[in-house]
């Protein structure tokens, strides 16, 4: 599983803090903090993921069809235009996967922040391939409010909702707040509040009167720089991808298919020698038919004085039948009753499908009309060797389909 290079970037700072992290969420090294054009320097081959600052984007969820994300994207402002004070018009969308709860998550941001962001970016030399908002790295545990303290700001997520980050606001105010959004309180009735050093002693009490008010409270240290904690929860449950619509990543096929031209040129090759080989195959198969077809001509032209070969195989039958090896009504075979089909199918006539078993031949001519049908079935009968049914007859489009059973009559 390929490897992430995770950069947060900070509201009205120019430093950033990066970090490395495997597939499976774990940190690779250290979590460094330095300008953005030095994170830049820290990127090889692994996934670029660029956390922006959660109070800079909106994410929330919303219930739309089961259309395009493009579509989608379009419909979002009329969806939620009166969950914002900001002109929808101003306002990029990004939509993320369908959660369990049926509703897809939603990122907003307005176009003229994000268009900084990635100027900021690109300046640096850092080529992200995807953008979230950091808020989405909060935990969404079950039965849980999870809570994150980082200096002034609360990050905070309750089960199956949208992630949040508040400033200057104690844990027992965010807690009152979260409360009087819904009437159904039974998912805050534990948290699990991740605090560094300085945090646990700056909310001490507000964490002992939380735990007075709920049935449970878990504090955990930071032991690392919050990245890994965000990190880990966007490597594994991301949110919306600001990189849609026209932000979107443009894939580079060129660069995808460099280390392939070797084995795609090799294989060109093979396929034009296999193709020039079975040309030339098919010429000489093609030579040799034309020659044997010519001798056999000429063989009939010199013993029954007509180069057709059809006449050559019904003259060799009579005189078969004449030299008294057996009848001519019993004699007939596959090639003499093919001969006769040959001899009396018309210039504009073709057989689409034959078969023969037990001295009866079934056919599909595709023939000009009716009446040309007719009229070989007539020619063949007069032979006084078969009997002929015209089965059916259809429109194809392009003259008349019929099928028709060619019978050796008995001796």
């Amino acid at each position: 599983m390929r490897d992430h290079l995770l950069i947060r970037l900070r509201s009205n700072s120019t430093d950033c803090t990066w970090a490395a992290l495997d597939g499976d969420g774990r940190l690779l090294g250290p979590v460094t903090s330095g300008p953005l054009d030095e994170a830049a320097r820290a990127v090889s081959n692994e996934r670029v993921i660029v956390l922006l600052p959660g109070s800079e984007v909106l994410t929330t969820q919303a219930a739309v069809p089961n259309v395009g994300q493009s579509r989608v994207r379009r419909m979002l402002p009329y969806l939620l235009e009166e969950n914002f004070a900001e002109d929808v018009e101003r306002l990029h969308f990004a939509v993320g996967k369908r959660l369990d709860s049926g509703n897809h998550a939603v990122s907003a941001i307005t176009r003229a922040q994000l268009e900084i962001w990635l100027e900021r970016l690109e300046s640096a030399g850092v080529t992200p391939d995807a953008i979230y908002a950091d808020t989405d790295g909060v935990p969404d545990t079950p039965s849980t409010l999870n809570l994150i303290v980082e200096g002034r700001c609360i990050y905070g997520r309750r089960p199956g909702q949208p992630a949040f980050v508040l400033e200057g606001l104690d844990l027992p105010e965010v807690y009152e707040l979260l409360e009087a959004q819904s009437d159904d309180r039974s998912d805050l009735r534990h948290a699990l509040i991740h605090v560094d050093e300085a945090a646990q002693r700056e909310h001490r009490s507000g964490i002992a009167e939380l735990q007075t008010r709920l049935s449970s409270v878990d504090v955990k240290s930071l032991a690392d720089d919050l990245l890994q904690r965000l990190g880990a929860t966007i490597v594994f449950q991301p949110g919306a991808n600001l990189l849609q619509g026209r932000y979107a990543v443009k894939s580079d096929w060129g660069e995808l298919l460099r280390p392939w031209r070797a084995a795609a040129g090799l294989l060109l090759a093979m396929v034009l020698v296999s193709l020039v080989a079975q040309g030339i195959d098919y010429v000489r198969l093609q030579r040799e038919d034309q020659a044997l077809t010519a001798r056999l001509a000429a063989s009939c032209e010199q013993q029954f004085s007509s180069a057709r070969i059809s006449v050559c195989a019904i003259e060799v039958s009579r005189r078969l039948s004449d030299a008294g090896q057996t009848t001519l009504a019993s004699s007939e075979t596959f090639l003499t009753t093919l001969a006769t089909v040959a001899e009396y199918r018309g210039d504009d006539s073709t057989i689409e499908a034959l078969s023969y078993r037990n001295r009866v031949m079934d056919l599909r001519l595709l023939v000009p009309n009716v009446p040309a049908l007719d009229q070989f079935a007539q020619n063949v009968i007069r032979t006084d060797r078969f009997d002929v049914r015209i089965e059916s007859t259809a429109d194809s489009g392009t003259g008349i389909e019929g099928r028709v059973r060619v019978a050796a009559n008995e001796p």
